[in-house]
């Protein structure tokens, strides 16, 4: 499995999470060239992880939209205005080729049509298409529904509100609530996302804790609303399955919440600090998130253990996770194994018929005299062996009385029997003692 990761550096890595460690790279650090947002570019299918659009804030009015292939390595660039909060790749078909949608902080909805190739891309005109529609401002987090469809946005002073672009006009809008005091409640959209298989509700964390559920077929306010946390939610992911929403706060908490029962189903062991990324796996209840403490963490959804860390050295501001299985290592084929062992057998009979054959012919005299000598001198290598055997045991000794002087010792355990009677005496005397107190008080009164 890999996970995209997009730093404030402008780098991009891809991380493998069975290994453990980076398998790709692409750029150099440079300041002020943050990753804001990226996505897959082939919209849906097979073949959507074989591209991918990195959006690069250049500056704090201008952004570049960097295509990458499956190995990092950049194929073209687009220019955009505005800080990207949101960027999605429609499905594939239409007459006018890929399409690209971008949405800016100043709510600008964007529709680029992407170039098949570097020569078009440099044919095309160097300046951003007009915005098809214009949303209110100041957006902080935008969704793009199953259909593609609808656009649902909203941000700090900014309530949650639902457009469609067919027609380029508002199709629902929030109302806020009230609190006991008949005051209306601060409004800070931290993120949103449509429920799947349920595309008319819309779950929403606050950047003041909560975690809001609207149904836009029943009422504008919220059918649920759950003060989470007392620190602001940053991020979330929802399950595909729409259960559960996983977010996470900017001091590194990482909840677990049931968007059916409204109820807390969990926490995880998040980060170090503010979480700035969380994604879920399309097909195994997995999770990944990223924080300010550069560590890249990936838990099961279902049991919420940690099942995989990685330092990324760098601090993270965008992820993507792919949705191909765990890769294994393969398993070698019997044919192999039996070749591997025939080989090795081979080296061995090529050693042994480098020894040279030993005759039946008697050895000569000088021969049998040096033999003699050799085991005249294995009586005194074993008395010096023996020798050096009791040295050691004397040295051996001398450390463990160093360390007996330096520990102190233990006291004898006593008998239980002997502390109860001890127990026992004292308690009598007391007794005896509180009895006697009692009779002089008593004489004296009378």
């Amino acid at each position: 499995m890999r996970v995209i990761v997009g730093t404030d550096v402008g780098v991009v890595k891809a991380y493998s999470i069975e290994e453990k460690k980076v398998v790709q790279t692409y750029g150099t650090p440079a300041k002020g060239q943050q990753i804001d947002r990226m996505c897959w570019g082939r919209g849906v299918g097979d073949q959507r992880e074989n591209e991918i659009v990195c959006a690069v804030r250049t500056s704090a009015t201008s952004t570049k939209l960097t295509f990458m292939n499956a190995h990092l390595t950049p194929t073209m660039t687009l220019p955009v205005e505005g800080v990207i909060k949101g960027l999605t790749m429609l499905p594939d078909g239409n007459a006018s080729g890929r399409q690209l949608l971008s949405c800016s902080e100043a709510g600008q909805v964007v529709l680029h049509t992407c170039p098949e190739s570097a020569a078009d891309a440099a044919q095309a005109a160097p300046v951003a298409p007009a915005p098809i529609m214009s949303l209110r401002q100041p957006v902080g987090a935008v969704r793009l529904s199953s259909d593609f469809k609808e656009i649902a946005a909203g941000g700090k002073n900014m309530d949650l509100a639902v457009w469609d672009l067919n027609v380029a006009k508002p199709k629902w809008t929030a109302k806020n609530v009230l609190d006991r005091t008949r005051v209306a409640e601060p409004i800070w959209v931290g993120d949103l996302h449509f429920v799947p298989q349920h595309e008319k509700q819309i779950a929403v964390t606050t950047g003041y804790g909560q975690v809001r559920l609207y149904d836009m077929s029943a009422q504008r306010v919220p059918v649920m609303k759950v003060q989470l946390a007392e620190n602001p939610l940053t991020c979330g992911a929802i399950s595909k399955d729409g259960r559960f929403v996983v977010c996470g706060d900017t001091l590194g908490y990482m909840y677990q919440f049931d968007v059916r029962t409204g109820r807390l189903m969990g926490t995880l062991r998040g980060s170090g600090g503010a979480l700035r990324g969380i994604e879920m796996h399309d097909n195994m209840p997995l999770v990944v998130s990223a924080g300010l403490d550069r560590h890249l963490r990936v838990h099961n959804t279902s049991t919420r253990a940690l099942t995989c860390k990685v330092y990324a050295k760098l601090r993270m501001s965008a992820l993507l996770f792919s949705a191909e299985g765990p890769v294994r290592s393969r398993q070698p084929d019997e044919d192999e194994v039996k070749d591997v062992k025939t080989e090795e057998l081979d080296d061995d009979w090529d050693v042994f018929g480098a020894v040279e054959t030993v005759g039946d012919e008697e050895p000569d005299a000088a021969e049998s005299s040096s033999d003699e000598e050799e085991i005249k001198k294995e009586p005194k290598e074993a008395d010096k062996g023996a020798k050096s055997g009791k040295k050691r045991a004397v040295k051996i000794k001398k450390e463990n009385e160093q360390e007996s002087f330096f520990t102190m010792p233990k006291k004898p355990r006593q008998d239980e029997g002997a502390e109860r009677s001890k127990k026992s005496d004292k308690e009598k005397r007391q007794a005896q003692r509180s009895k006697e107190n009692a009779q002089r008080a008593f004489s004296v009164l009378s």
